[in-house]
């Protein structure tokens, strides 16, 4: 048993060449918080129990030891799928994941790459170099790697470009096989 004698250190651990390292909290309100230093001294990780926490010290791994960016979840069970869930019980609100870019010039702004096995199988790409924006879609052929090529384009404007020599379908059935064809729309009962 430990008790605070008020706002504070409430247990604190220092190093051999006596640095502080680290320790229990208590704040002005009474909540607890908990923080680890690097060797000069700096908070690089921190949880508060009633305001902001955070980890500035290095990449942060769930699931893993050898986390390779700032959040990286593993999951090494073959029987269940890896998800990361927001979740919003507001009413009002929707559940958002934000991925923002700071280019002054249009450029990928943000992507999310789809990857099986070390491989980039297809990506999506936001371009934007101000307010505007457009999204673009990306493949991978058989045999290419972590290769990918735009396959369509949604632009600022609205407007939906499919890249040359690729083709867009609308339903299914028998569609024309001529190359200069770009677009296939099929209605049900008609060929």
């Amino acid at each position: 048993h430990i008790k605070s004698a008020g706002t504070g250190n409430v247990l604190f651990v220092e190093s051999s060449d006596g640095h502080h390292l680290g320790g229990f909290y208590q704040e002005s309100d009474t909540r607890a918080a908990f923080n680890v230093r690097d060797a000069s001294g700096c908070v690089k990780v921190n949880l508060d129990s009633g305001e902001n926490s955070w980890f500035t010290g290095g990449n942060l791994g769930i699931g893993t030891t050898g986390p390779g960016s700032p959040l990286t979840i593993y999951n090494d069970s073959t029987a269940v799928n890896t998800q990361l869930h927001v979740h919003n019980d507001k009413t009002g609100d929707a559940a958002v994941l934000r991925l923002e870019g700071k280019r002054t010039s249009t450029n990928d702004n943000a992507q999310i790459l789809f990857a099986n096995n070390g491989s980039i199988g297809s990506t999506i790409r936001s371009y934007s170099g101000g307010d505007d924006g457009d999204i673009r879609f990306y493949t991978s052929a058989s045999g290419t790697g972590n290769t990918t090529s735009e396959a369509l384009r949604i632009t600022s404007a609205g407007d939906i470009s499919v890249i040359s020599g690729k083709g867009l379908y609308f339903g299914g059935g028998n569609r024309s096989t001529s190359t200069n064809a770009q677009a296939y729309i099929k209605e049900s009962g008609l060929n």
